[in-house]
């Protein structure tokens, strides 16, 4: 977001939603939609080649703890 000058605020009211659950997003707490998705794509100007390592590089890394987790 730094890169192109967003503030948080922005790109929550461009998300259509609070700050506080933009936050929760950004943290994976709370999954983005693939509507929100695209449109942080478009606010923030990130190709499509980008897409995978900000959304879902983070996903394979949780699904690596997932199986160390379930060998327990």
């Amino acid at each position: 977001m730094k890169a192109e000058g967003i503030k948080s605020y922005q790109l929550a009211d461009a998300l259509k939603v609070s700050t506080q659950t933009l936050s929760r997003k950004l943290n994976g707490a709370t999954p983005f939609t693939e509507e929100e998705i695209e449109k942080v794509c478009v606010v923030l100007k990130i190709s499509a080649i980008d897409v995978w390592r900000f959304f879902f590089e983070r996903l394979s890394s949780y699904e690596d703890d997932l199986k160390k987790l379930e060998q327990f």
